[in-house]
């Protein structure tokens, strides 16, 4: 299902999502905005360890949006549209993986790096990602 990703993103129903490149850097942000979202070091993550731990916990359906919801889309050379699936069990490797990018922003040398930068973090401060443990919730 995800052997061909050469990244993915997971969003969550609050807003909040992180993407994951090969070479373990990425991207995290709140929104669709271009002005909510920084860039993460390379080699913050471990590629294919997350991977692994995420095709572990994920109950791979097609997607669909209850809330609150956790969501992963794999992205895929030449392909435009990503597929998404939906329901995360373990929600500590989530909060973790937020954290993470959180703590691993890339420094920002252009002014509207600066200004995304300022904006992920003010929005952090007023609520960090609400990851919910969707182990209980009853799929339908």
């Amino acid at each position: 299902m995800s052997k061909k990703a050469i990244s993915f993103t997971i969003e969550l129903s609050d807003g909040w999502w992180v993407s994951i490149e090969k070479d373990g850097s990425g991207s995290y942000g709140h929104g669709g905005s271009q002005l909510r979202h920084v860039r993460i070091k390379k080699g913050t993550f471990l590629y294919s360890n997350v991977l692994e731990s995420i095709e572990q916990i994920f109950r791979f359906e097609p997607m669909r949006e209850p809330d609150p919801y956790m969501a992963i889309f794999f992205h895929e050379k030449g392909v435009g549209e990503s597929r998404g699936y939906t329901f995360a069990v373990n929600h500590k490797l989530m909060q973790n993986l937020f954290k993470l990018a959180h703590k691993n922003v890339e420094f920002p040398i252009y002014e509207h790096e600066e200004r995304n930068d300022q904006n992920v973090k003010e929005i952090w401060l007023r609520g960090p990602p609400l990851v919910i443990d969707t182990s209980n919730i009853n799929n339908k």
